[in-house]
């Protein structure tokens, strides 16, 4: 049985909108509210191909993680994982079966593969994930406080520090402010071991200005940080750790491993966001 922390569920929490269950109901998902169409919909005024922006990125999941699982990583941290994506982004049979967690997909390739989900509310994730196994921990953390998650005792209990792990920071950065996303990463750089990989998809600001800025201001409306970045904000982000396959930050539908093609991808910009693997250097100097 999945093991689940901290999860919490605040008696205002179908009264304010959720940027999670406004991914949920743009991919077709269940879990959102009446609050979280409304706001979607506003948002969908300003960029009617939010949807698709949304299923890209969300689709990235699989791909990345059986990357990442093919390289021998067994420990994964799905940081800011919100809910599992919906059946309806892949096709069938695909719909037909168990939608892909983080778990499922590193499990294709690694059979023992270990996960941690980390967000900062867990009602419907956690549900979902308790159909998983002990090789599986849900916890409730806030990443604008990296360092309370890292020496968490939970946290150590499933993950063995001084191996590699694959971080997931699938669409977190972007939510962020620019204090926090950096304690964020560097926090993370300090703590992982050598061998380790960061995968990370993020809003580009330079690939749809127009449309992402109008985001940013319905959202900063409702209270919500939405921080779009430029391709040089992001590798910012991202350093000191080299970049890997396929060596720099693209669109997240034209990113594949390193000597594969996509197949018909999307153009840049029905992504607009960039995609990059990160890398522990296991020697350094």
């Amino acid at each position: 049985m999945t093991r689940v922390h901290e999860v919490l569920r605040p008696d205002d929490w179908p009264l304010h909108p959720s940027v999670p269950r406004i991914d949920d109901y743009l991919t077709r998902g269940r879990e959102h509210y009446q609050v979280d169409r409304d706001l979607a919909h506003r948002l969908m005024q300003a960029m009617p191909w939010l949807p698709r922006m949304v299923t890209i990125a969300r689709r990235h999941l699989v791909p990345a993680v059986t990357h990442l699982a093919r390289t021998g990583i067994t420990q994964y941290l799905d940081l800011g994982c919100g809910i599992p994506p919906a059946r309806a982004l892949w096709p069938a049979p695909t719909r037909r079966q168990p939608r892909p967690t983080t778990h499922r997909t590193a499990c294709a390739t690694q059979p023992t593969a270990t996960v941690v989900y980390v967000d900062i509310d867990f009602t419907a994730y956690a549900t979902t994930l308790q159909q998983e196994t002990a090789q599986t921990t849900v916890l409730s953390a806030d990443l604008r406080r990296p360092r309370e998650l890292l020496d968490a005792p939970e946290f150590h209990n499933p993950l063995e520090p001084a191996r590699p792990m694959a971080v997931l920071l699938h669409d977190v950065l972007p939510w962020l402010d620019d204090t926090q996303a950096y304690a964020l990463m560097h926090a993370l750089h300090a703590w992982l071991p050598p061998g380790s990989a960061i995968s990370v998809t993020h809003a580009a600001l330079d690939l749809a200005p127009h449309d992402l800025q109008a985001l940013a201001e319905i959202y900063r409306q409702e209270g919500i940080v939405y921080r779009p970045r430029t391709r040089e904000q992001i590798h910012d982000l991202l350093a000191p750790w080299p970049l890997q396959a396929p060596g720099d930050l693209v669109p997240i539908a034209q990113w594949t491993p390193a000597g594969q093609s996509p197949k018909h991808p999307p153009g840049p910009d029905r992504s607009a966001a960039y995609a990059a693997l990160t890398t522990h250097p296991t020697h350094v100097g």
